[in-house]
């Protein structure tokens, strides 16, 4: 009697498990996904991919809703709501996750990657691992990074070629300690402001110009007459997660959203590398005079960064630096 009593308690046990096994399974995690830029963007084409991506591949189990035009708030507001687990997932510039995570700011150090190649040696080092380790320790799952390009220089006043052409414009900034106290060594004030209020401060005169990716200044159709191909900041795009949010999914869908991730982020750089080249063509038949600056016009702004290297090589960490710029001249 007593063998019969635990063998049904071991088949009653083993229902249990099953069914728990079978909610699990059936349970749909929904994914709301923010960023700023307008649909026609490629940041855009990299959210509604990984969508298309992680809905296929998840049976429905995981549905994901883009809110592209910081519909959902700025980047920085969307940052600190994945961070605090009331947004699950953004697309943001690295920029603005300067804020948070103190040593993502190597990647926006100006005139540091001299190529794309260079930095994605150093995304996929130990001192990219770091990085993704010092995210995790603020509440973030860094699922990817994407490269935008370049951030050049855009106005609506004149042709930029040296920093005392720059200096008398008021020129917005991201929200990025890092950007700001770069344009501080330029001898600029730089004006904060989120992306989605650029376009009307610009009409207003609140602001002269930007910098910006070239892609996204032709995509999201800023109002400017005049870009400067500077190249002093290569701009990563990053894919986030809240990292409660990513740690209660199951293992096989933590797979599928690196999956999704990944893939998103050859779509983007794919376009990107398309679109690039197409911009500079569409913004000269519109009229906007697109000014490529030489190596030497380059080096007369890059000159003026001794400062901001100086603060951000103690605030990221000097050994981080370090390896970062051994791995820069490796090649």
């Amino acid at each position: 009697m007593k063998k019969v009593f635990c063998t049904a308690c071991v088949f009653s046990l083993g229902l249990v498990f099953l069914a728990g096994s079978a909610l699990a399974a059936e349970k749909v995690y929904k994914i709301r996904l923010g960023h700023v830029a307008p649909p026609i963007t490629v940041q855009h084409y990299n959210a509604d991919f990984f969508k298309k991506y992680v809905e296929a591949r998840s049976d429905g189990r995981i549905q994901v809703t883009i809110y592209p035009t910081a519909q959902l708030g700025g980047e920085r507001v969307m940052a600190e709501s994945v961070q605090t687990g009331t947004l699950e997932m953004a697309l943001l510039t690295n920029e603005v996750m300067t804020n948070f995570v103190t040593e993502t700011a190597l990647y926006n150090l100006p005139f540091f990657f001299p190529d794309k190649a260079s930095a994605q040696r150093v995304f996929e080092s130990d001192v990219g691992r770091t990085i993704k380790k010092a995210y995790e320790k603020r509440g973030f799952k860094l699922l990817e990074y994407n490269l935008n390009g370049y951030r050049v220089f855009g106005n609506t006043r004149k042709v930029i070629r040296t920093p005392e052409d720059l200096r008398p414009l008021k020129m917005r900034s991201i929200e990025c300690p890092v950007l700001i106290d770069a344009y501080e060594a330029l001898g600029i004030k730089a004006i904060t402001l989120p992306f989605p209020e650029v376009y009307s401060a610009l009409q207003q005169g609140v602001v002269d110009g930007l910098d910006i990716h070239l892609t996204g200044m032709w995509l999201a159709k800023v109002p400017v007459k005049y870009i400067s191909l500077s190249r002093w900041i290569l701009e990563p795009i990053i894919t986030i997660m809240g990292k409660r949010f990513f740690d209660q999914l199951p293992a096989d869908l933590q797979e599928v959203v690196l999956e999704g991730a990944y893939e998103g982020k050859t779509v983007h750089m794919g376009t990107l590398a398309v679109k690039h080249y197409e911009a500079i063509n569409a913004l000269r038949e519109k009229g906007i005079e697109v000014t490529l600056l030489t190596a030497k016009e380059r080096q007369a702004f890059a000159d003026l960064m001794d400062p901001v290297y100086d603060k951000w090589r103690k605030k990221i960490g000097e050994d981080l630096v370090s390896q970062a710029v051994k791995l820069i001249e490796a090649e």
